[in-house]
């Protein structure tokens, strides 16, 4: 689903108990597909569901090790991301990714 660019379907994988930091053979969780793919709504997606940055694949490369200053963006839309969770606990299943998509649009980050 990240390596295709599916946001919606990893939500629902994660909202489900998906473990975001499970490892291929090569050792790439799929932090590591969306970072190397450029999906960076994905990425937002990931890091929301407690996907680790600081794992590292077989070689020992960390997701940002090349793109420490989009780890620390996407970090503070996270955790803004979670204050207003805590005050929106009426939001459930699929409202939930439309606030997540429409408060990355309204940050005008660049999340395509």
């Amino acid at each position: 689903c990240v390596s295709q660019g599916k946001t919606d379907r990893v939500w629902i994988l994660l909202d489900f108990f998906a473990d975001p930091n499970v490892q291929n053979p090569e050792g790439k969780t799929a932090l590591h597909i969306a970072v190397d793919e450029g999906k960076k709504d994905c990425q937002f997606v990931l890091l929301l569901f407690g996907a680790d940055p600081q794992i590292g694949d077989n070689e020992g490369k960390k997701p940002f090790d090349d793109k420490p200053d989009e780890l620390e963006k996407l970090d503070e839309i996270v955790k803004d991301f979670e204050t207003n969770q805590k005050v929106s606990k009426f939001a459930m299943g699929n409202i939930k990714l439309y606030f997540v998509l429409e408060r990355i649009h309204r940050t005008n980050i660049g999340i395509k």
